[in-house]
């Protein structure tokens, strides 16, 4: 299984200014580093829970098999109908949504064990202010530890209270 994201959001949950004052700075001339860290922390919260804060565009390329989950989400929309990779043949599918999470039924067992690639959105909206408060905070806090610990090693996701605002976001799994 393959996952890569081919269309990254359009702006992050949060910006330089409110980084800058939950961070206590006044003047611009780092701004450059928060914006970097700002991409580093909403990668780090989203790699943990597995979900898109701003919408995002996934390709899932993998063996095409009766049932595939998505591994990410909030679940929006298919950007594009699931195929074979090197062929243009019509799959019979069905596509079912629960909670914030999407899987893909296949009806026949035609061409089961081929790569088949799957593209998708995921997000909480196109706005900032769409976002959760709850992962908007963890991002703060995860730029604060990069931004004091530049050089070595800070908490990261390590932190209890940075860990328990994205437990909420996390999904478990019984298989």
């Amino acid at each position: 299984m393959q996952l890569v994201c081919i269309q990254h959001p359009q702006q992050e949950p949060v910006s330089v200014g409110e980084a800058k004052q939950f961070l206590r700075i006044d003047h611009n001339v780092e701004d450059d580093l928060l914006s970097h860290l700002i991409q580093t922390a909403r990668s780090m919260v989203e790699s943990y829970t597995q979900r898109g804060l701003c919408n995002q565009v996934w390709r899932l390329t993998t063996t095409k098999r009766a049932v595939i989950d998505l591994p990410r989400s909030p679940f929006l929309r298919l950007s594009a109908e699931p195929q074979i990779v090197g062929l243009a043949a019509v799959l019979d599918y069905k596509l079912v949504s629960y909670y914030d999470r999407a899987r893909l039924l296949f009806e026949s067992g035609d061409m089961f064990g081929q790569k088949l690639q799957v593209d998708f959105v995921v997000g909480y909206g196109e706005e900032r202010g769409s976002v959760p408060p709850a992962l908007c905070q963890a991002i703060l806090w995860l730029v604060a530890d990069l931004y004091q610990n530049r050089g070595v090693e800070g908490k990261g996701l390590g932190g209890n209270k940075i860990r328990g605002l994205l437990q909420p976001y996390l999904w478990m799994s019984l298989h």
